[in-house]
Order: C-alpha cells, then structure tokens, then sequence
C-alpha cells in the first residue's frame, strides 16, 4: 500500500470538481449541502493511507502554500476556537472567491471569513476518525490503514459518520508466493 486506494481518490475527485464547480457560481447553499455529501476518513494522520497523503495526492503542490492559493472548492478545516466568530476548533468551511478575486472561507450560516483569521487551518478532503465525532455525511470512505489491527470502537465511530452509504477500505494481504 504505497498509494492510497485508487477508488477512493476517483471519489473525492468527483467530489473537489462538484465543489469547485459550485464554488465558481457561488452556489453558497448547494456548495455547502455538497462539502456534507462525501468525506474520507482514516484512523492516522501520516503515510500513504493517512489523511495528510490523501490530501497530498488530491492537492499536490498547493498543500504546501497558503490556504488563499488552494483549488477553490476546498474543504478548509478550522483549527482553533473563535467564539467572535461563531466559530468552533473542527468546524469546516469551503474556499471560495471573494469580490476582489482573493479568497474567503464560506462556514455554515452563511458566514465569510478572511484565510488570514484562521490561522493554521488545513485542507478537509480527508479527516481523522476522531476528528470526524460529532458529524454526519451522505456517503463516507473508511480506509483501514495497513498494519493496523480492526478496533471495533475506531470502526463503529467512523461507519457511523455515514448518513446513506459508508465504503470500507483495507489493503489486500499480498498473495503468497510460490517458489
């Protein structure tokens, strides 16, 4: 397991051009009833089937630069609390353009902040288990990281995360091999 699996990618893709699509028309409701369609979840943040290589091979290069530089559409994960704000460590918005063609962060309620009140905010195409308690999504992709023995509450808290539909993804045991 070198990569992250290819179906769950090709899902998420889907999904970042569905957002990016709404983001452009500035579809504000729709764009935030698609950011609550689909998420990816794992057990660890490192590796290949880790959330920060999922976001790797969605985002590429723009992982590394500021948030006002990700694709718009992206999912934007707020990491600290900003009551002034309305706003809560955990909440996600979605990257969107503002009028003078930088960037904002649309949150639910309809609420546009600055990139540079978030601070250190990081892409959501793909969450922790743990950082996912307390949300709900349509349909969500579970990747069961190689080496990692099933935890029953780990599993039962990410399966649960799905509204509609949940897909569980773990590597193949390599084929024995013959001499």
């Amino acid at each position: 397991g070198g990569r992250p699996p290819a179906e769950a990618l090709d899902r998420l893709r889907e999904h970042q051009q569905r957002l990016a699509a709404l983001a452009k028309e500035r579809q504000s409701e729709a764009l935030l009833a698609e950011l609550e369609r689909l998420i990816l979840l794992s057990p660890i943040r490192q590796g290949p089937w880790g959330v920060e290589g999922v976001q790797r091979a969605l985002l590429g290069d723009a992982l590394a630069g500021p948030l006002q530089r990700w694709p718009l559409g992206t999912p934007v994960l707020n990491r600290r609390n900003l009551p002034e704000q309305g706003l809560a460590n955990g909440d996600i918005g979605v990257l969107v353009a503002g009028d003078d063609g930088g960037r904002l962060v649309l949150f639910p309620g309809g609420r546009l902040l600055h990139p540079a009140r978030l601070g250190a905010a990081e892409p959501a195409l793909a969450l922790t288990v743990h950082k996912a308690q307390g949300s709900q999504y349509g349909e969500l992709l579970l990747l069961l990281p190689p080496g990692r023995h099933l935890d029953a509450r780990l599993l039962y808290t990410g399966l649960t995360r799905a509204r509609q539909r949940a897909r569980l993804y773990t590597p193949l045991a390599p084929a024995a091999r013959t001499p």
